[in-house]
């Protein structure tokens, strides 16, 4: 995630290209908080099963307001850059974990939810929660079996190794 940030390896054209002119342009600069692989410290044991969980949301690029986010989707289009997925402090709404299954937290095999699992600047607290508030890691497939047929699979849960069991 710190490589993915810091050289902008792994994104996809229209990012780099964005992240790039920011560099060079403060007026763009000032428009963008981060990127969410910037944005999130996660540590190594659950690296692969948070990478996993954020797909392609790894890339979402996180500004303070919906007119920033507007402001960039404009300046994208009159380059002709791309799109890009814009997370707005200002509009995202939290998805929290239902109170009344935090049990699930306590089973064997739960290692937490991956909200609670990275380190990240409270500020963005609703977006973070967002991506990762539903979302429960285990340490294995059989584990994670378990957890999602007590709660009916409820909810996303994350393995170490990277697999995904979704509600859907």
């Amino acid at each position: 995630l710190e490589e993915y940030a810091r050289e902008y390896e792994g994104f996809n054209g229209t990012v780099k290209r964005l992240l790039t002119d920011a560099e060079k342009n403060n007026d763009i600069k000032s428009k963008i908080v981060g990127v969410i692989a910037g944005l999130i410290k996660v540590p190594s044991t659950y690296q692969t099963a948070i990478e996993t969980a954020l797909g392609n949301a790894i890339q979402n690029i996180v500004t303070a307001s919906d007119d920033h986010a507007k402001y960039l989707i404009n300046y994208l289009k009159q380059r002709d850059y791309g799109r890009a997925t814009f997370l707005p402090i200002n509009t995202v709404k939290p998805r929290n974990f239902d109170n009344s299954s935090r049990y699930l937290l306590e089973m064997e095999g739960c290692l937490g939810l991956a909200s609670e699992l990275v380190e990240y600047d409270k500020s963005i607290n609703n977006i973070i929660s967002s991506l990762l508030g539903t979302t429960i890691i285990a340490n294995n497939m059989n584990s994670a079996l378990n957890i999602a047929r007590k709660c009916n699979f409820a909810y996303r849960i994350a393995t170490l190794e990277g697999d995904i069991l979704s509600p859907q």
